[in-house]
């Protein structure tokens, strides 16, 4: 071989080492930013999964409450009919009377009003929980 064609395969040996190195770095902010990406994904996926298992508590919460709400109502509306039912043709039927009406007016104010909110927070809460679900089933699948 000449001096000539040494330098030149030298030349092109050269040129295709830092053709190779630029391939090398174009490739490795690829894995980067792919990796960067996927803990993120994976970052948004937990907090999805939190998210929905919290929702899910709130809902049993509040469908708890709904339910010892609808309880109570209907303990005081069975204390208050056998008040009356009880005391009938006695002289403490007023006084009965009374305490039944009383009962009656805790299940119209506290108890009914608490019925009436609750079952749409929970259905709203239970809503809540199905779209952290969904997105986090999403995460799971980027």
């Amino acid at each position: 071989m000449e001096t000539h064609e040494v330098l030149e395969h030298a030349e092109q040996a050269e040129e295709a080492a830092e053709r190779d190195e630029g391939f090398g770095r174009r490739a490795a902010i690829v894995v980067s930013i792919m990796a960067a990406l996927l803990a993120i994904t994976s970052l948004a996926g937990n907090r999805s999964s939190t998210e929905a298992i919290l929702a899910q508590a709130r809902a049993s919460d509040t469908y708890n409450e709904y339910e010892a709400n609808s309880i109570k109502r209907h303990v005081n509306l069975d204390d208050a009919a056998q008040l009356r039912i009880l005391s009938a043709g006695t002289p403490s039927f007023e006084s009965a009377d009374a305490q039944a009406r009383s009962l009656e007016q805790d299940v119209n104010t506290k108890y009914q009003p608490a019925q009436d909110e609750l079952l749409p927070q929970a259905q709203a809460l239970e809503h809540d929980r199905e779209v952290a679900e969904a997105r986090h089933r999403g995460f799971e699948l980027s």
